[in-house]
């Protein structure tokens, strides 16, 4: 202990035993040194903290940040809600669709394209069918020879993107045909809606016969044909004849201008025949033809 007053050292007691003045502690200069190597070591490591924590939350926020999701995926997951929404609504009520065609015209769109696929489908399964029973039917006859009649040649039929693609092609255009033939009756002789109307529509009303479509599919490979082609004709004949007559002749109620609705469906008539009729001599008689080749070209094996 060390007396400021009379510079008087004593061991211990808080005042001086000289003068009585208040004692104060001396410090050494090693105590010193120390004390100030601490503080100066505190400091470092706070500062250090303080340095090193700004990238540990920066780090920590981009591990927070969500990931984007893809753009394209969720619009095909949306526009299939909605497709499935609408086609459970109209496949029970598809005549309510008159009261809606104004906003339906992608699910029409839709619907048509199902249509299509599904009816391409049924023609592959069909000449794939056909193309079996040619080739066992070569292999068969091709046994009771002593020697190799095919010279090693398996018929193997044709490839599915070939008739998938063909006959999906054809199902459109034949579909086209009966749009532009109605549209064209609605715009002179009708109401006058717009083209994507007409495609709403006839699509909407199409549901139920992809439902059948799908059906005549599965009976098909169930080897149920003559109930699977009677199934056939009343998908042709409903969606080629029967429903084109109906969306006009409810056009052709709400507004009839020009002529009687008797003569416009005449006209409809008319004009989906001669296109038709160009349709048959362009792609159907080049295709009747190479499918008739084909079968001359293997009965001249035999």
């Amino acid at each position: 202990m060390f007396c400021q007053n009379c510079g008087n050292e004593q061991e211990t007691g808080k005042f001086c035993g000289k003068c009585g003045s208040a004692l104060v502690q001396q410090v050494s200069p090693q105590q010193n040194q120390a004390t100030t190597v601490n503080e100066t070591a505190a400091t470092n490591e706070t500062a250090a903290v303080y340095t090193q924590q700004p990238p540990v939350q920066s780090q920590a926020v981009i591990q927070q940040q969500p990931v984007q999701p893809n753009v394209h995926v969720e619009t095909v997951k949306a526009t299939s809600k909605k497709y499935w929404s609408y086609f459970t609504h109209y496949v029970k009520q598809p005549s309510r669709i008159f009261e809606n065609q104004q906003q339906e015209f992608v699910n029409g769109t839709i619907s048509i394209a199902v249509f299509v696929a599904l009816i391409g489908f049924i023609f592959y399964y069909l000449i794939k069918e056909i193309a079996g029973l040619i080739g066992k039917f070569a292999n068969f006859v091709a046994s009771d020879f002593p020697f190799d009649l095919m010279g090693g040649f398996k018929f193997a039929g044709p490839s599915f993107f070939s008739v998938f693609s063909k006959a999906y092609f054809l199902t459109l255009i034949a579909l086209a045909i009966i749009t532009v033939s109605m549209f064209v009756i609605n715009k002179y002789f009708g109401p006058g809606y717009s083209f994507k109307e007409i495609i709403s529509v006839y699509g909407t009303l199409l549901t139920p016969f992809s439902v059948l479509a799908l059906a005549t599919l599965l009976i098909f490979m169930a080897n149920l044909y003559e109930l699977g082609f009677l199934f056939l004709n009343v998908i042709f004949v409903f969606s080629l004849l029967i429903l084109p007559f109906y969306i006009l002749s409810t056009y052709l109620k709400t507004k009839s201008t020009g002529i009687d609705s008797v003569y416009s469906l005449v006209a409809y008539y008319g004009i989906s025949s001669i296109l038709f009729y160009i349709y048959f001599r362009v792609f159907l008689s080049s295709t009747i033809g190479r499918v008739t080749e084909m079968i001359k070209g293997l009965s001249n094996i035999f």
